[in-house]
Formats: C-alpha cells, sequence, structure tokens
C-alpha cells in the first residue's frame, strides 16, 4: 500500500487554460501553509513566501514553459549559536514541461550535466507549480546559516603539547624499560 502525502504549498496550472504568450499568475503561500514549509525545511519561521509565475503554451503545442520569480523571507538557526538568521531570498528559475503517462519507474534516464535539464512531465495535462517553488525554495536555503559576527573556531593540541595521562600504554611513550 503507497501513502502520498499531499505538498505543502500546491499550486496547480492546467496546460489548456494558458495561451501561446506569457500568463503571468502570482501566488501568496498562505500562514498554515508556511508553517509546514518551516517544517519541511527545518526552519525557525517561513515568515513569507510568494511567486509570480510566467506560464505559456509552446506554439500552440502541449508543452508548457514557465519563469518563476519566488521571493521568500526565512528564519534559519545558526549552526554555532543556534540563535535566529534572518535570510531574504529572491529567485528566479525556469522550468519546461511535457505531458507525461504515469512514471512506473522502468525506464533508465541518463543526465548530462552539460546539457539543459530534462523537461518535467505533466500529469493529467496540468502540473503543480507549487511544489516546484517549494523545492526551489530549498535549494536557496543556506546550508550553514552563520550569525553576523560569529566564527567557528577548532581548538586542537598537538600530540606532543598534551599532557600525560594515566593511560595504559602511556609506559610506551617512555620508551623501553630500563633494568
Amino acid at each position: 500500500m503507497s501513502v502520498e502525502s499531499s505538498p505543502e504549498f500546491s499550486r496547480i496550472i492546467r496546460a489548456d487554460q494558458l495561451a501561446d504568450r506569457d500568463t503571468e499568475i502570482v501566488f501568496r503561500c498562505e500562514p498554515a501553509e508556511r508553517r509546514r514549509l518551516a517544517d519541511r525545511f527545518s526552519l525557525l519561521d517561513l515568515e513569507r513566501l510568494e511567486a509570480r509565475v510566467w506560464a505559456r503554451r509552446v506554439n500552440g503545442t502541449s508543452v508548457v514553459r514557465v519563469r518563476v520569480n519566488f521571493v521568500a523571507d526565512v528564519l534559519q538557526s545558526c549552526v554555532i549559536t543556534l540563535d535566529s538568521v534572518a535570510a531574504h531570498i529572491d529567485e528566479w528559475f525556469e522550468l519546461e514541461y511535457v505531458p507525461g503517462a504515469d512514471v512506473d519507474g522502468s525506464r533508465e534516464v541518463v543526465f548530462d550535466p552539460e546539457e539543459n535539464d530534462p523537461p518535467e512531465l505533466m500529469q493529467g495535462g496540468s502540473f503543480d507549480i507549487g511544489e516546484a517553488i517549494s523545492e526551489h525554495l530549498a535549494l536557496s536555503l543556506d546550508d550553514y546559516p552563520r550569525k553576523p559576527g560569529t566564527e567557528f573556531t577548532i581548538y586542537t593540541k598537538r600530540a606532543d603539547e598534551r599532557e600525560p595521562t594515566d593511560s595504559p600504554f602511556a609506559i610506551l611513550r617512555d620508551g623501553p624499560a630500563k633494568n
């Protein structure tokens, strides 16, 4: 039995409702959605998530191109002090969606890092741009947020600076025993 969870921030766009020219759509993440996304990405808070999306069908086909600009204000935990660290994110990305059948996972996909990303698959003629925005938000987060002015210093002693200990191996440190 498979259990699917619904995305925290879901905004479905139907391809058949788009024109051949850019259609601008504005999305704002509601407070409950922001709380769920904050939990998903281990944020202290997601204070704002808004996106402007320009979507269009390509030359009357069922292929859809989207350009997205999203803005987010997040609070993360400092990796050193655990204090809150505020960050403002303003990012752009583009995606292409093509009609696709349900993916069964039996097909091998090979990615070439020098080429553009492959298109995303639509399901039933629609796609969830909200989930794409959420994924790009996750990629935009600082992996190691630090409170301004905080530095991480490592204190180590060299082996020859260590103080003697009552280790069972201490006798070996002094060399062979003299009789």
